[in-house]
């Protein structure tokens, strides 16, 4: 890892509703920690909560038992934020729903970049925002 990214913000947690808002508080003061401008971490924060909110609902287990997790791991470099959202579960579709479908397309609005990839591990998505 290279020394501008040595300090970094990381944490795994089982993928249950109840810990969305443990997510948000965590990265909000880690951010501003880092002196993430106010409106950028207003962005940053919304995305974040975007992907592990689809983590907690899509990923369902891959054995029977065995816990969802997901992990964060997010870093700052020369005015750039780079995060990892990632779970070990399998992808769950949802019903079709008007009112529902918008957390990726509101993460794709408010990051500069946006790359989602699922595999037989479980669903990764990367993430920057440049400020």
């Amino acid at each position: 890892m290279p020394d501008d990214l040595a300090q970094g913000f990381a944490l795994t947690m089982p993928g249950t509703p109840a810990v969305l808002q443990d997510v948000r508080l965590a990265l909000r003061a880690w951010l501003s920690v880092e002196h993430v401008p106010s409106l950028v971490q207003i962005d940053v924060v919304l995305a974040v909560d975007e992907a592990v909110a689809n983590a907690v609902e899509h990923a369902i287990p891959r054995t029977p038992g065995t816990p969802v997790e997901f992990s964060v791991v997010a870093f700052v470099r020369s005015h750039e934020f780079l995060v990892t959202v990632s779970d070990n579960g399998g992808w769950r579709e949802s019903p079709r729903n008007a009112m529902r479908g918008r957390g990726i397309p509101l993460m794709i609005a408010v990051m500069t970049t946006v790359d989602i990839e699922r595999s037989e591990s479980g669903t990764t998505v990367h993430m920057s925002r440049t400020f």
